[in-house]
């Protein structure tokens, strides 16, 4: 899978979660078999930002993490 595949993924996962993702910036980066997923809120403040996982093989995702 491509950088801009996993985002696609990633933006549509975290929409079902509530997340808009015209608000973050996303960034992706794959380790392995799994691509990270870094979605940084374009408003800085503490916990705007969150995380998704993809698994490049499956092209699913494994987790979504919030910020704290």
């Amino acid at each position: 899978m491509t950088g801009e595949e996993v985002i696609k993924i990633a933006r549509e996962y975290s929409l079902r979660y509530g997340y808009d993702p015209e608000q973050y910036e996303p960034t992706a980066e794959r380790a392995k078999d799994e691509w990270h997923v870094f979605f940084r809120g374009k408003e800085l403040r503490p916990g705007n930002f969150f995380s998704v996982f993809v698994d490049d093989g499956a092209k699913s995702v494994r987790e979504l993490v919030p910020g704290k």
